[in-house]
């Protein structure tokens, strides 16, 4: 009977022994090296990037995980720390992070954040170390990220491709050293509004596309290359309409005279994000030339009134299959031959 109390009280030892492992083992503190980069794991959630005192630069990290990626408690991160001799933040170095507050400390040395580094992660709040001259393409992709502000004397350059594309963006204050942004980068998220900084001539495609709480873009007024009209952004003679935020109240929208072309998908929604422009009248620029490919594609534009010229329409399509316009026009300038459908399911020529 001793034996039997004996071998059942080992039994359970073994039992609780075994259960309390992977606890153990994930609440243990680690630390290591990835390259040159020191980490460390405090074992309650806060994983710190670089050894204090020491400068680093931290590899890419293309289709193999990092070191601390492959540890058991990453999933428990809660905290990632960035110490200040880390020079940058390599490709890929925390996709998927399950952090929830990333902080750079003081005195940082990071002047980029790599492609894709920050892919996924669950952090809603990111303040930019100001050495950080480039934020790579794809940096921010999906993250959770709501809100990013830079620290005072930010030296920040470029944004890249599609940097925070499908993020939760809604607060973005650019600082006034940036001179680029690139295809794409702030398209699909949550903003409301946004101010293009003075020296930020490059722009490139579709920045803005389906932000559908998008109300407003400002641009600084003595930037070379960008204006800005009642939220309206153009290039900065005005001859070109770039994008016409999604958000913008208001049914009827008069295109400035000054406007001579209406670039590639301006005005376009989304069916499959269920987004749709408000405005649903176009009054067009009486000097317009050219309308760009799907620039109407998946609005709930109604109307447009052509007071002259006849523009070329780019790819022969305007609408998508599923719209039904009237368009108004002088038939000196629209004979026949020219009043088609141009990709909408029907369209209503009506002289006036």
């Amino acid at each position: 009977m001793k034996f039997v109390k004996k071998y059942a009280a080992l039994t359970l030892a073994l039992i609780m022994a075994i259960s309390l492992a992977p606890a153990l083992k994930v609440n243990a503190s680690t630390y290591g090296y990835e390259g040159e980069v020191w980490w460390y794991y405090d074992g309650g959630g806060v994983l710190s990037i670089g050894y204090p005192g020491e400068s680093c630069t931290m590899k890419d990290f293309d289709s193999v995980l990092p070191a601390w990626a492959k540890q058991s408690w990453y999933g428990n991160v809660k905290k990632l720390v960035i110490r200040p001799g880390v020079k940058n933040i390599g490709e890929g170095a925390f996709t998927g992070c399950s952090a929830k507050e990333i902080v750079f400390e003081a005195n940082s040395s990071c002047t980029k954040i790599g492609y894709e580094a920050f892919y996924g992660t669950e952090f809603t709040e990111i303040k930019i170390p100001k050495k950080v001259k480039v934020i790579d393409g794809f940096a921010f992709e999906s993250s959770w990220v709501k809100k990013v502000t830079f620290e005072s004397g930010s030296k920040l350059e470029t944004i890249g491709y599609y940097a925070f594309f499908d993020s939760g963006l809604e607060s973005i204050s650019l600082p006034s050293s940036l001179k680029r942004i690139q295809n794409g980068a702030f398209s699909q998220t949550e903003l409301k509004s946004i101010t293009i900084p003075r020296y930020c001539t490059s722009l490139g495609r579709d920045v803005f596309l389906f932000c559908r709480n998008l109300k407003s873009i400002s641009v600084h007024g003595k930037n070379k290359s960008l204006s800005s009209k009642s939220g309206v952004l153009f290039n900065k003679k005005k001859s070109k309409l770039i994008q016409y935020p999604t958000a913008k109240t208001g049914s009827t929208y008069t295109v400035p005279s000054s406007v001579k072309e209406i670039t590639d998908y301006a005005f376009m929604g989304s069916e499959v994000l269920a987004i749709y422009p408000k405005v649903k009248t176009i009054k067009m620029s009486k000097n317009i030339r050219k309308i760009g490919e799907n620039a109407f594609e998946f609005t709930d534009i109604r109307k447009i009134y052509f007071p002259k010229r006849r523009p070329t329409i780019v790819g022969g399509t305007m609408f998508d299959a599923d719209m039904a316009v009237t368009i108004y026009y002088k038939k000196k300038y629209w004979p026949s031959k020219y009043r088609k459908n141009y990709g909408a399911k029907k369209v209503i020529w009506k002289r006036y």
